[in-house]
């Protein structure tokens, strides 16, 4: 099995959101007020809500501010437009686990892993590979090193990150 080039390009498409999710989640854009406009007429929330299924990006009250969730959503897009581009040919190789699994943070920052199952992940620039207990530590460690608030896995007691 091997990923064709639309599976790469999916690939990385879900590994920049996947990023850069994770980093707005810790580091989320604030309310932005607009300079130079003046406030208008006060939204209820239902209209506001109204809004924004429609896809409607709206400012708030007499201080004209935008919600932060706007300006996030659009520089995390931003982010995975940048990170396409950059990522553009890049092959994704399917690691698999015989034995053991693979722990899940929320997210391996910039490098290139990508958990698919407990027991599969896909890694940048890599051919497809079955790899030993010993890697698999590795990358469980790292996947901990990476965490600010969680990580999770199908199964800890399967998922090894010390020689026993």
């Amino acid at each position: 099995i091997h990923l064709e080039e639309d599976d790469n390009w999916i690939a990385t498409n879900f590994f920049a959101l996947w990023y850069h999710r994770a980093y707005r989640n810790t580091n989320p854009i604030q309310d932005v007020q607009l300079k130079g406009i003046a406030g208008g007429e006060k939204l209820t929330k239902d209209e506001e809500e109204l809004l924004e299924i429609n896809n409607v990006v709206f400012a708030r009250g007499d201080n004209a501010l935008v919600p932060g969730r706007f300006m996030n959503g659009i520089n995390i897009q931003m982010g995975i437009n940048r990170i396409a581009r950059e990522l553009g040919k890049l092959k994704w190789g399917i690691v698999s686990s015989m034995e053991s699994e693979f722990i899940v943070p929320e997210t391996f920052s910039s490098c290139r892993i990508l958990p698919i199952s407990p027991k599969i992940i896909l890694l940048g620039d890599s051919e497809n590979l079955i790899i030993p207990k010993r890697w698999i530590i590795q990358v469980n460690q790292l996947a901990v090193s990476f965490c600010r608030t969680y990580y999770f896995a199908h199964k800890l007691s399967n998922c090894p990150i010390k020689e026993t």
